[in-house]
């Protein structure tokens, strides 16, 4: 198997300041997992990261590794530009996609 290297991920490996990742209000199971499963792997390599979101986490999605660890985000973290204790903000969304 060939190894593939992603520019996001190699960029975020690179970061030395603080990441946040948020997710979109009301996290569904793909956003919150996508953010996730980034925090945990930042973690590993040694990041300062959170992972947050202006709700809760919903109580359906609390067996998801990590989501003790996610951060209630006041709504100006959404707002651009970032806030200046944070030197990589990563946004986790999903939408369907029109193919047409």
């Amino acid at each position: 198997m060939m190894e593939q290297n992603i520019p996001l991920i190699e960029l975020l490996k690179e970061e030395k300041g603080p990441i946040l990742i948020a997710s979109h209000e009301n996290p569904d199971a793909d956003t919150l997992g996508s953010a996730l499963a980034l925090y945990l792997f930042l973690k590993k390599k040694g990041k300062n990261v959170v992972v947050g979101c202006k709700d809760k986490v919903p109580h359906f999605l609390d067996f998801l590794p990590g989501a003790s660890d996610v951060i209630r985000l006041p709504v100006e973290a959404y707002l651009w530009p970032p806030p200046p204790s944070s030197s990589a903000i990563f946004a986790t969304s999903t939408f369907p996609l029109d193919l047409r």
